[in-house]
């Protein structure tokens, strides 16, 4: 059910802002290899870490505290083992934006994930109108392709890059909008440092 996406989302987003801590692949969609050219910065509060076109629409965004998490034992009930947490918010801060995708296990492996072990929301306000579209595998008219195209395992951190494109369809119950998607295009993220939560 679309409330399982929105409702995990928002345990992990809302666990790690209080956490203890003050079709094509998508390399194939976004034309580039692994060392591609594209600009991106080294991950940070300062700058966009990921890019992508979101309903035609360009969407830089930035890591912010605790956005950027992997749980290899997970927590208690609410986390589960394995999961990997990116959240990107809205780099150029011009409207209240968020990307996030969730990986569940994750395998700290190089390559396509499978898309049954994939989610991903993306959710805000545009002009003061709630936005709220979100990919699992059993949504009507969506798909969606991560690959991690980089990764470092230092211990207590991982160091990744990767490539995502897709559909994400409403996740809100607006009569009319079962199964209406928007498109995401040559998604890119780089050099993200995630905090390995023991």
């Amino acid at each position: 059910m679309k409330i399982h996406l929105l409702g995990f989302c928002l345990l992990i987003f809302l666990f790690t802002a209080c956490s203890d801590a003050p079709p094509k692949s998508a390399s194939e969609a976004a034309g580039k290899n692994a060392t591609g050219s594209s600009a991106l910065p080294a991950a940070g509060e300062a700058g966009a870490v990921m890019q992508c076109v979101i309903d035609g629409k360009p969407f830089k965004g930035k890591g912010f505290f605790n956005s950027f998490r992997f749980y290899p034992n997970g927590v208690g009930r609410s986390i589960p083992k394995g999961s990997l947490t990116l959240a990107f918010k809205d780099a150029e801060n011009e409207n209240n934006l968020q990307l996030i995708m969730t990986v569940v296990p994750f395998d700290k492996k190089i390559g396509a994930k499978p898309s049954n072990i994939v989610e991903a929301l993306y959710s805000g306000t545009i002009r003061g109108q709630s936005v709220l579209w979100g990919y699992k595998q059993s949504y009507k008219n969506a798909r969606f392709s991560l690959e991690i195209t980089k990764l470092e395992d230092k211990s207590t951190k991982l160091i990744i890059s990767g490539k995502f494109v897709g559909n994400l369809t409403s996740a809100l119950a607006v009569q009319g909008q079962e199964g209406v998607a928007i498109s995401v295009e040559n998604g890119e993220f780089s050099n993200v440092e995630v905090s390995v939560v023991q």
